[in-house]
């Protein structure tokens, strides 16, 4: 309900977060627990706001939040530690894209990432865990991995657009305090509506790109034999 394309009134009683926490006996939206010597984290990255058409959100950790994990993250003293959340921390995909225009920090990064970041780097976090963009990228800066995953709904968008099929991270939490970790596709069959042609448009240019790499790649593998001209 936090979209001007909501799907129900502004008053409904469970807009927003209220029908999560609810069903779940949940009061508030970030929580923390132990498990097997490690101490794990969960934040909510979505903010609530009052636009002219009514409840939206932006991507923000918020002063309440940071202030709880750095009290929770100070109680856990030298264990392990790892978070979890949905906006990122850091994205790359304005120089995935080669585009020197993209604003990042709208709407696919929090915008209090900073505060975020020095929170985890002086407790000495081990790895967030992050979402949003369905793509898989891997950053290390202050001493914590910023870990994003592709999601098993990937193709709810009607396919592969940006190279990333359908999957999810397995992360392994060693007893000696290190943490691996591997991503695996997941098999999802998608299903495109007759008026879904921006989803037809975008998979089309996605096949073409690989095909025009493929031919690249061959091109450049003759020339390089001597076989022909790029």
């Amino acid at each position: 309900g936090w979209s001007s394309r909501r799907k129900v009134p502004v008053d409904d009683p469970e807009l927003g977060m209220k029908m999560i926490l609810k069903r779940l006996g949940m009061d508030r939206t970030y929580y923390s627990f132990d498990h097997k010597g490690w101490h794990f984290f969960v934040l909510d990255s979505l903010f609530e706001i009052e636009t002219s058409s009514g409840p939206s959100y932006e991507p923000r950790i918020g002063e309440e939040q940071l202030h709880w994990l750095a009290l929770d993250l100070a109680a856990a003293g030298d264990r392990p530690k790892v978070g979890v959340v949905h906006i990122a921390a850091f994205c790359n995909m304005g120089q995935i894209g080669g585009d020197p225009e993209a604003k990042a920090m709208n709407h696919m990064v929090v915008r209090d990432n900073k505060d975020l970041r020095e929170v985890l780097e002086r407790h000495r976090v081990t790895a967030l865990l992050q979402g949003h963009s369905h793509q898989i990228e891997d950053f290390y800066y202050g001493g914590v991995h910023y870990i994003t995953s592709p999601s098993v709904s990937a193709a709810w968008w009607g396919g592969n657009w940006r190279g990333f099929e359908p999957g999810y991270t397995i992360l392994n939490a060693h007893a000696d305090g290190r943490l691996t970790w591997h991503r695996t596709t997941f098999p999802w069959e998608h299903q495109l509506e007759p008026e879904d042609t921006l989803e037809r448009q975008r998979i089309a240019e996605r096949e073409a790109f690989e095909a025009e790499q493929k031919r690249l790649r061959e091109a450049e593998r003759a020339a390089a034999r001597g076989l022909a001209p790029v």
